[in-house]
């Protein structure tokens, strides 16, 4: 739903459901449900007072436990199948029709995952559905294009999502339910677990167990089968460094679009190249499968020490100016000649306090909207930069350093700098030209 079509309590009410169990932050829920801070103030009130949301620290969450906000779940997620374009539409609710019919009594609940969850299929896309059971029991679904059904029981279902498991809490997180049977609302009314070390570990085998069907596929030159595993395997690769740092991302965009910001565009184009699945031989199937195995055990040792750095900029005072050190030191091991200051703040940048706050000649490391995460922050604004030329400082968005950064650490060349270092040249105005890069 958009702002324009809805009234403005719909629109802020699917804005904090699409954030999540974990909730959103005032700043970056004002610009999904694009409203005005005085509106936000004043369509908010009415809705905490009954309970639709709530609100801790500035984070605003949607108690789906609540029977009327699991409704209106379960209401939004219907709209948006009916939004999807027939033959789709049709063959997806008579799937559903099927599916109940098949399992009966066994039937708990059914979720649509993956690119059609998120109206965005392709031709050749697959049709993504996770289905929970009490019991055992196979079935494979016909239609006019593939069907992935991924088919749990009740007992395997709760144990993984007890593991924090990749896939149970992207279903619960960006998946539609299509149907349910009583099962699925206890999960909404929970805090999702974070994912644990045995759900790493496991994943981790799964990856070695993908590595060896590639080979065997490759051995028997079934490339359509070899090209589908590489891609698999990029999703899994990609899918497991980003849980690390904190990321769920919602689809296979979503994936390469965080995967860029956080490791750069090779790794993102490298992904985006296995999921094309058009490889042209054996040969460069082999090749990509070991670049994802060469990014993967460089990342893995820095791990910890990366998921320090993100969690340093969603924190105010001493914690960001320890990871921005630590950052510097990386980038510039010389050392730099600018004097150096670097402020956390919630909120919006105070431009009057960058006209006055800080030394000429100076260069200011800026983590603007500490309270929403990274990726979801929008770019300093021009008017930040032209403010800071104009008292003489450089400004470095936090997040670029943070992506220069990694670049540095991940990637087997030094990447050319991206980071502007040239001092402001002040106009005869006294306005100078925005900075950084």
């Amino acid at each position: 739903m958009s702002s324009k079509a809805v009234p403005a309590e719909l629109s802020l009410m699917e804005a904090v459901l699409e954030s999540g169990t974990r909730g959103t932050h005032r700043e970056a829920l004002i610009r999904a449900a694009n409203l005005s801070k005085t509106s936000f103030y004043r369509v908010i009130q009415p809705l905490l007072k009954k309970g639709i949301l709530q609100e801790k620290s500035g984070y605003y969450t949607f108690p789906l436990g609540h029977p009327h906000n699991y409704a209106f779940k379960l209401w939004r997620d219907q709209a948006r199948v009916l939004r999807t374009e027939d033959p789709l539409r049709s063959e997806l609710l008579a799937l559903v029709e099927t599916l109940q019919e098949e399992f009966k009594s066994n039937f708990l609940a059914l979720w649509l995952v993956g690119s059609a969850a998120h109206l965005t299929m392709g031709e050749e896309s697959d049709l993504d559905l996770v289905l929970v059971v009490r019991r055992s029991q196979e079935y494979e679904p016909q239609g006019s294009r593939a069907i992935q059904l991924t088919t749990w029981t009740e007992k395997d279902f709760r144990e993984l999502y007890r593991m924090g498991d990749n896939f149970v809490r992207t279903a619960l997180q960006y998946g539609l339910v299509l149907a349910d049977r009583g099962f699925a609302q206890e999960f909404y009314a929970q805090t999702m677990p974070e994912p644990s070390l045995k759900a790493f570990r496991e994943r981790e085998e799964l990856l070695q167990q993908g590595d060896r069907r590639l080979s065997f596929f490759l051995r028997e030159k079934a490339m359509v089968e070899a090209r589908q595993i590489l891609s698999g395997l990029a999703v899994a690769t990609g899918r497991l460094m980003l849980e690390r740092l904190g990321e769920l991302p919602a689809g296979k965009r979503d994936l390469v679009r965080r995967a860029e910001f956080y490791f750069g565009p090779k790794f993102a184009e490298l992904l985006q190249a296995c999921l094309s699945r058009e490889a042209e031989d054996s040969r460069e199937v082999l090749q990509w499968n070991a670049q994802l195995q060469r990014w993967y055990q460089t990342f893995l040792p820095q791990a910890d020490y990366l998921e320090g750095l993100v969690r340093g900029l969603s924190s105010s005072g001493q914690e960001f100016e320890v990871a921005a050190a630590k950052m510097l030191a990386l980038v510039f091991p010389e050392g730099l000649s600018l004097p150096i200051e670097v402020k956390s703040c919630k909120g919006e940048v105070a431009l009057e306090q960058l006209r006055r706050g800080f030394a000429n000649d100076s260069l200011l490391i800026l983590n603007a909207l500490s309270e929403v995460p990274p990726t979801q922050r929008p770019d300093l604004s021009a008017e930040v930069y032209e403010t800071a030329g104009q008292a003489g400082v450089i400004v470095w968005d936090s997040r670029q350093l943070l992506q220069y950064h990694n670049r540095v650490l991940l990637e087997e060349t030094r990447p050319a700098l991206a980071l502007a270092l040239t001092r402001p040249r002040r106009r005869k105005t006294g306005k100078a030209s925005a900075l950084g890069t």
